[in-house]
C-alpha cells in the first residue's frame, strides 16, 4: 500500500467517522448546562454493590451527543453534493437519511462507552481512572457496531479506524484537560 493510498483511507475514515466522533467529544462542552437533563442514565441505581454506570454518563450527556452526530450526518449528507466530498466518502450519503445514520453513529458511540463504564464499576475501577485501551477505543466499536447495519467498513479502512482514533483520542483529551475543558486526560 503506497503513501498515498494510506493518505486516502486517513481522509476517509477521518470523514466517515465524524458524527461519531464528534458524539464522543461533545457532552463534555455542556456538563454546566442544561441541567435538567444531567440526571444519571442508570438513575443512581447499584448492582453487587457498585453503580451501575456512575454519574459521568447522563441523559443530557446522550442527548446532545446523538443531537451533535445527527446533525453532522446532516452536514455530510448536503456536503456530498459536491464531488470533492464524493471522492472521499466511503458511503453515498444521497441514499441514506442522515438522522438515522447520525442516531446509530451517536448512539452507538455513547452506548459503547457506556458498557465499558458498566464494565468499569465491576471491575472497581473509578470513574476517570486509566483504562487502557478500553477507554479509546469504546466510542469507535460501539458506533461501528451500530452502524453496520447500513456499512461495514473494508479491512483496511477498519484497520485505519482502530489505530486512528485511539491515537486521536488521547490527544484530543489531552488537549481538552490542558485547556480545562476535561477533569481528566483519558
Amino acid at each position: 500500500m503506497g503513501f498515498t493510498t494510506l493518505i486516502k483511507i486517513l481522509v476517509e475514515v477521518l470523514w466517515f467517522m465524524l458524527p461519531a466522533y464528534g458524539a464522543n467529544m461533545v457532552p463534555g462542552l455542556f456538563r454546566n448546562t442544561l441541567m435538567w437533563l444531567g440526571k444519571p442514565v442508570d438513575f443512581g441505581k447499584e448492582w453487587k454493590g457498585n453503580r451501575l454506570l456512575g454519574n459521568n454518563k447522563t441523559f443530557r450527556g446522550f442527548v446532545v451527543g446523538v443531537l451533535c452526530a445527527m446533525l453532522l450526518a446532516s452536514i455530510q449528507r448536503i456536503a456530498y453534493q459536491t464531488q470533492s466530498i464524493k471522492s472521499i466518502s466511503m458511503i453515498d450519503y444521497s441514499q441514506i437519511n442522515p438522522l438515522v445514520l447520525g442516531f446509530l453513529f451517536g448512539f452507538g458511540a455513547l452506548f459503547g462507552d457506556a458498557a465499558k463504564s458498566f464494565f468499569k464499576r465491576r471491575l472497581g475501577i473509578r470513574p476517570g481512572a486509566r483504562w487502557i485501551p478500553f477507554d479509546q477505543v469504546d466510542w469507535v466499536i460501539g458506533s461501528l457496531l451500530f452502524v453496520s447495519f447500513f456499512y461495514v467498513p473494508d479491512t483496511a479502512h477498519l484497520i485505519m479506524i482502530i489505530v486512528l482514533f485511539p491515537i486521536l483520542h488521547v490527544i484530543v483529551n489531552h488537549i481538552a484537560f490542558y485547556l480545562r475543558i476535561r477533569e481528566t486526560k483519558w
